[in-house]
């Protein structure tokens, strides 16, 4: 019997991938066509830096949606495999930006955005 590919994004949901609030290196795989980094729901008391490394068979194209939130004015820098601008948060302020993989490494697509 063959085994059956899983379906993914857009045809199924995104991936969420959790960050945590205090480790300084958040060291990502991104396996999915459509990802979300949920920076927001432990919010950073330190700053974090995204190393994201694609995942087997991640095709050029790949959407990655960044959402963070600080505890005051950490910053979320964008390190191995991302080329992108380092932010400074805002104390409860939630920021999103856009990563897209061009086949080789995520590339930041426009500044991260204060949402509320």
């Amino acid at each position: 019997m063959s085994e059956i590919a899983s379906v993914m994004f857009p045809f199924n949901d995104a991936e969420i991938l959790e960050l945590t609030a205090g480790d300084t290196a958040q060291n990502l795989t991104i396996k999915s066509h459509g990802t979300i980094i949920d920076g927001v729901t432990n919010e950073a008391t330190v700053n974090r830096t995204l190393n994201l490394t694609p995942g087997e068979g991640l095709r050029t194209g790949a959407i990655v949606f960044v959402r963070t939130q600080t505890n005051g004015v950490e910053n979320t820098i964008f390190g191995t495999g991302v080329t992108g601008v380092t932010y400074a948060g805002v104390a409860g302020t939630i920021f999103t930006t856009m990563l897209v993989f061009n086949g080789t490494a995520f590339e930041q697509f426009g500044a991260a955005l204060n949402i509320n």
